[in-house]
């Protein structure tokens, strides 16, 4: 019926790419620290999980738990999004999450937030500058962040030795 808005969206969605979302980022970052772990046998060791009590819960994709308690966490994390408030309120909702958990003494092991920021062709220093402000309080507290290029990080977080 109206073509000129068909177009509109045919184009931000195979141009623009406006399905990328930071959740649909989320998940292919999930995808590549999955292959990773299963490079190095340890996939089996971390599974999908819901840290939870009555009140509050989180999923986390990598949980590795050892007698019912949850050992250490990984959760891939985007924080490339095209503007720069987002990116750092999307930090903070998982600082909160993991403090909220904390408070709570659901997640007592260590977390790693193997993390994805802006590209490089497409840097802003607004946008570089809330990347690295949302980096800085999403440390501490048994927080751990590494850059998701940085494989032998991420292992040497799972428990991976070099034999």
């Amino acid at each position: 019926e109206n073509p000129e808005q068909a177009l509109t969206e045919l184009y931000e969605h195979y141009v623009g790419r406006n399905f990328v979302t930071p959740e649909y980022q989320e998940t292919v970052l999930e995808r590549g620290i999955k292959k990773l772990l299963e490079q190095r046998d340890l996939a089996k060791r971390f599974t999908k999980r819901r840290i939870e009590d009555q009140l509050y819960r989180v999923t986390f994709p990598f949980v590795e738990q050892k007698d019912n308690e949850t050992i250490r966490v990984i959760k891939p994390l985007f924080l490339g999004q095209k503007d720069s408030t987002a990116i750092i309120e999307h930090g903070g909702r998982w600082k909160l999450k993991v403090d909220q958990l904390r408070k709570r003494h659901l997640l007592k092991g260590p977390i790693l937030f193997p993390v994805k920021g802006p590209e490089p062709g497409q840097i802003n220093d607004v946008r570089v500058e809330a990347f690295e402000e949302a980096l800085a309080n999403l440390r501490g507290d048994g927080i751990e962040i590494a850059l998701h290029t940085e494989k032998d990080r991420i292992l040497e977080f799972a428990g991976w030795t070099a034999h």
